[in-house]
């Protein structure tokens, strides 16, 4: 069976800035060359992998955990707050589009399986077929740049408690690629879902995107009034950024913001 070959590295890119009367200065996206911060708000994500590493399909063994399994990837993602606030935070994951869900561990689900943080509320609503085109720096050579271009599906992971100053939470661990993917005669690959050969594209490479939002908590905690009190994690992260959708998500733009409470 002809191996996928996954790049992986750390996406950090920008949000256009928010100006006029919104929340701007409490505000951080993190991206590749800097980080719009202000109110003590600085959040870090980083990444540890194996880059350009050959994986194959992973045959499950419920005896074991999860992470043990041959061909298991690695990808665990860390949003560290390096600020002196409190901060809310999530983070967006883009898989190449799949009919089903990679948040589902059952085999045929989907193509990939993602091995997440279970504390974090994961969106239920996955934003689907999403066109995603750019660059990001090479991190094995920051002189180059890869180049990514495709359909993705956006997975939306938010930490529901604010990230105190000084600690770090990682929402995603890993991915494992489905048992049942195999390559067609035609250089594509597919999954068998129900019995139906469900295809996955026709590319040896697979680029998984990540992106993470944050905004100072202490605007939502009742500091700003009785209604900001009653925000929750994703609220408050909605009112600033904007609720995630296809035209809004860290790879489009911030979407319409709403003024202060």
């Amino acid at each position: 069976m002809k191996k996928l070959l996954v790049l992986l590295w750390v996406l950090l890119v920008p949000i256009a800035y928010l100006v006029g009367n919104t929340y701007a200065w409490f505000n951080d996206t993190v991206t590749a060359t800097a980080v719009i911060s202000s109110g003590d708000i600085d959040i870090e994500q980083s990444e540890v992998f194996d880059q350009n590493q050959v994986i194959a399909p992973v045959i499950p063994d419920t005896n074991i955990d999860v992470s043990t399994w041959e061909n298991y990837v690695q990808k665990t993602v860390t949003v560290k707050n390096e600020g002196s606030l409190p901060a809310y935070v999530r983070t967006f994951v883009a898989v190449p589009t799949g009919r089903g869900n990679a948040l589902d561990s059952t085999e045929g689900a989907n193509w990939i399986h993602l091995d997440i943080n279970t504390d974090w509320h994961w969106d239920t609503d996955v934003i689907r077929n999403v066109d995603i085109n750019g660059t990001v720096a090479d991190p094995a050579d920051s002189s180059k740049t890869i180049s990514y271009s495709g359909t993705y599906d956006i997975y939306v992971a938010t930490c529901t408690s604010p990230l105190a100053f000084g600690s770090s939470v990682s929402p995603l661990k890993g991915f494992w690629v489905d048992s049942t993917v195999s390559n067609d005669d035609h250089g594509g690959y597919y999954y068998v879902s129900g019995g139906e050969k469900i295809s996955c594209g026709k590319t040896d490479d697979v680029k998984i995107l990540v992106a993470t939002q944050a905004t100072q908590y202490n605007i939502f905690n009742g500091e700003y009034g009785e209604e900001s009190k009653r925000l929750t994690a994703i609220d408050a992260l909605n009112k600033v950024f904007g609720t995630p959708a296809i035209a809004n998500n860290p790879w489009k733009n911030t979407g319409t913001v709403s003024p202060n409470p």
